[in-house]
């Protein structure tokens, strides 16, 4: 196995991943909860 450097964009990239996971999971929150208070078909 080559030692090969770690690069910083793949480092980037994981916390970039969980932090729009988590921006997807409230906007479907607020999306579900507008529909539960207006009524939205």
């Amino acid at each position: 196995m080559s030692s090969a450097p770690i690069r910083p964009s793949m480092l980037l990239q994981i916390p970039m991943i969980r932090c729009s996971e988590k921006r997807l999971r409230f906007m479907l929150q607020s999306v579900s909860w507008a529909r539960a208070n207006f009524k939205l078909d």
